[in-house]
């Protein structure tokens, strides 16, 4: 045996390298050392494999003595063939009878290099090789890249998802790796390209192929001939769009479908038929959910994951890539009857599900209830869809009231609106569904979406008339309170329901009920009695582990303790809405809370705490970009600017605000009475002049620059810190604020625990909510404070 060690043959790359900072950072840190021997790049095809591995190749060269040799398995068909591709890769002739696995053993033995083996998923049966290779050559280090692990001892799996997909930056422009790579990829096949004009709609290509490069790339090419917003609308629309012209790029990566087609042929029948029918789900879905809808086994789906079909999370939920799921579901679309039963599976399953967490929802198990329905909500929403489609009333009937209650808790009433106006639509024949149906997007109308008056009315009279024919009783106890002006609902209806919920022992709905006794006894002018029934339904709300209902008879018990002059009571009462609020999430509860507890500091003289609460309530406003919340909350500002002696910027603020006909839509009237009130301390002449100084703006850049004034205003108050709510922080918000205090961002939070920039953002809005602050800034001093961090 002869041959010479080639100490580089790395392909040359025509382009830069771009992201993957987090994972070629292990690779550069953990290959040279000793107790790593073997590292499997995994992923589906167009993820980006092969492409990391050489850079990495090239960052380590000068870490192995004899150097770096990459061995491009891709034509290879047999696994035994491997060896000779090996074999001519380090330049080795075999002329005696000893084997190949024990020539190449015998010339690397003494060796310290790095072996790059690529693609190596369709040669699974040449395992046994690299295990005696890394058992007999102890100086060399192996990279992998394979859509499907090789499940050996030692082996340490890096699992490639997309690129960093855009996150806002202060200034509102997308950033990220994903948007950057197609940036570049566009350059290079038209020079004069500006992306500026495009960045929202690059942003969401990005989205749609969740950071895939190669997608990127093939997306990026077509900006030659195509303007950004048509190929987005491409992608959405065929999958097959996703394709190049390119003469250099290899066969098998022309085009997306040619990639998964590649993929698809490596999988068992089983397989195969498991992937189709997991195309249904839309998002993350449980091992339980996935086992259920697709009929099938956890051995299957471990399979589909070690193949990288299949992707599971830190939470242990999976994800198909979107790209991917739509290469499955037009597998599945071409069986109907599989389509179908799938489909069939799917719905059940979910709505099921909402029926199973309506008791949890409505007791002590609510917060947990409702995360449970976050995680699960795009497949809900489609499975609610698709029973409307299918006239399944029996699951729509047993899902409706958990789903209101989440839609209300979690600020997405628009949403919900939506929904249930089609699901009325389909049920005019089912009397009592219809009847909830309607209930329900009439409470929706009145606490939580800004329709016109004539839509709220009609909705109203819809839901009256509907009640009025029908006298349902045995639910809407909830939602039968957006009609608690009329005078049919405290005229009998409502007793007839409180009878019905007492027959069943129906505790939730008694003490909704009694709530809206209480507003029935305030319209008759009986304040008395309104708070005995106020208080009696917190007492039972409690008592089931209701805290969130709990929280509308402590807004009415508040707001009485306002009018009475009892601030300081008034004050505890709103506190303790705002912890209840804040548990389940309830982001529009929290905001309006903050709002009123500023109205009572400004009351008690505290214009501190005053400042504070209106800051953080539109902080969280502008965060969950509810325009009515955003509003009312400038709005609070502006009083408190007049409370404080600067009428004119109060003045200005509002006169911002009129200036926008969609912020007038919403609050003009309470605009309009603002105005009234600080004109009466300016004169006409001073009036011109703030009017003339105004600029166009929109409630939400006003809101911005508003938070940017306050920013350094009023600490954290007293009251907040004592509730002890940073005892709260979950192990996973204590990671992320130690991430935070190390000077990480969002994007590198994000890659560093494997997780999206969405869910960072979700962990930093719970923890700012409970050490109540509104600035990474903030949290990290405040987190010092109490010892979380060092």
């Amino acid at each position: 045996m002869d041959g010479t060690t080639v100490t580089e043959n790395l392909p040359v790359q025509l382009d830069a390298f771009i992201g993957r900072e987090t994972e070629l950072q292990y690779i550069t840190q953990r290959l040279p050392s000793p107790d790593c021997r073997l590292i499997t790049l995994a992923g589906p095809g167009g993820i980006g494999k092969t492409r990391l591995a050489v850079e990495a190749g090239l960052r380590l060269r000068q870490h192995f003595r004899d150097g770096v040799t990459f061995v491009p398995l891709q034509p290879v068909m047999e696994p035994a063939h491997a060896l000779f591709v090996i074999c001519d890769t380090l330049g080795l002739s075999l002329f005696d009878q000893a084997s190949a696995l024990d020539q190449i053993i015998e010339h690397l033995r003494h060796r310290h290099m790095l072996l790059i083996l690529d693609n190596f998923e369709h040669l699974l049966g040449a395992v046994p090789m690299v295990v005696a290779l890394l058992k007999e050559a102890p100086g060399i280090r192996v990279l992998v890249t394979s859509r499907e692990v090789l499940n050996i001892q030692g082996e340490q799996v890096i699992d490639l998802r997309g690129l960093s997909l855009p996150e806002v930056s202060q200034e509102g422009a997308p950033a990220g790796d994903a948007v950057e790579l197609f940036i570049a990829r566009a350059q290079q096949v038209r020079h004069e390209f500006s992306p500026q004009a495009h960045l929202a709609e690059i942003a969401r290509i990005c989205r749609l192929v969740e950071g895939m490069p190669l997608a990127i790339e093939l997306a990026a090419a077509w900006v030659r001939t195509l303007p950004v917003q048509t190929i987005a609308a491409e992608i959405e629309r065929n999958l097959d769009f996703l394709s190049s012209r390119q003469r250099d790029i290899p066969e098998r990566h022309r085009t997306m479908r040619a990639v998964f087609d590649h993929s698809w042929r490596l999988l068992t029948p089983d397989e195969q038929l498991v992937l189709r029918r997991l195309s249904v789900f839309r998002g993350p879905f449980t091992a339980d959910a996935a086992v259920k809808v697709a009929a099938t086994s956890f051995v299957h789906l471990s399979a589909l994951v070690d193949k990288s079909l299949l992707r599971v999370d830190e939470q242990e939920t999976y994800s198909v890539h979107e790209l991917l799921r739509q290469y499955a579901g037009a597998k599945l679309e071409e069986n109907p009857d599989e389509l179908t039963t799938t489909r069939d599976r799917h719905c059940e399953y979910y709505l099921k599900l909402l029926a199973v967490l309506d008791p949890k929802i409505k007791s002590g198990e609510q917060a947990q209830a409702v995360d449970t329905i976050e995680r699960s909500l795009a497949n809900i929403r489609q499975a609610w869809l698709y029973a409307v489609e299918t006239h399944r009333g029996d699951l729509v009937a047993d899902a409706h009231e958990c789903l209101t209650l989440y839609y209300q808790m979690r600020c997405r009433q628009r949403e919900g609106y939506d929904m249930f106006t089609r699901a009325a639509a389909r049920f005019r024949d089912d009397a009592p569904l219809y009847s909830w149906l309607t209930l329900a997007r009439s409470w929706f109308t009145n606490f939580g979406i800004h329709v016109s008056e004539d839509e709220r009315n009609s909705v109203e009279e819809e839901a009256a008339n509907a009640l009025l024919q029908h006298r349902v009783r045995d639910r809407g106890a909830m939602t039968i309170g957006a009609l608690c002006n009329l005078s049919m609902v405290h005229d009998g209806l409502i007793d007839e329901m409180l009878a019905a919920s007492r027959e069943k022992g129906d505790q939730w709905s008694i003490a909704w009920i009694r709530g809206h006794k209480g507003v029935f006894a305030a319209i008759r002018g009986d304040i008395e009695e309104a708070k005995r029934a106020h208080e009696a339904r917190i007492a039972m709300c409690l008592e089931i582990g209701d805290h969130w209902g709990a929280t509308w008879s402590q807004a009415f018990l508040g707001q009485l303790a306002v009018d009475e002059g009892r601030l300081d009571d008034a004050f505890a009462l709103y506190l303790a809405r705002l912890r209840a609020c804040e548990d389940v999430g309830d982001i529009g509860g929290v905001a309006w809370t903050m709002q009123a507890l500023a109205d009572v500091s400004l009351a008690l003289n505290d214009a501190g705490k005053a400042v504070y609460y209106c800051r953080e309530s539109l902080r969280i406003s502008l965060d969950v970009s509810n325009s009515l919340a955003i509003a009312q909350a400038i709005l609070r500002i502006a009083y408190l600017f007049h409370q404080t002696g600067n009428t004119r910027r109060a003045v200005a603020l509002c006169l911002t605000l009129k200036n926008e006909r969609d912020t007038m839509a919403v609050v003009g009237r309470h605009v309009n009475r603002a105005l009234d009130t600080f004109r009466a301390a300016l004169g006409p002449d001073e009036l011109r002049r703030i009017a003339l100084k105004v600029e166009p703006r929109t409630a939400r850049q006003l809101g911005v620059l508003l938070l940017q004034e306050l920013a350094g205003e009023s600490p954290m108050p007293d009251d907040v810190l004592a509730t002890g709510l940073p005892e709260s922080l979950s192990e996973r918000e204590l990671e992320v604020l130690r991430l935070v205090a190390s000077g990480l961002s969002n994007r590198e939070i994000a890659e560093r625990l494997v997780v999206t920039v969405g869910t960072v953002k979700k962990h930093l809005n719970n923890i700012f909510g409970k050490l109540g602050v509104g600035s990474r800034t903030e949290a990290i001093a405040r987190a010092r404070e109490l010892s979380l961090i060092a």
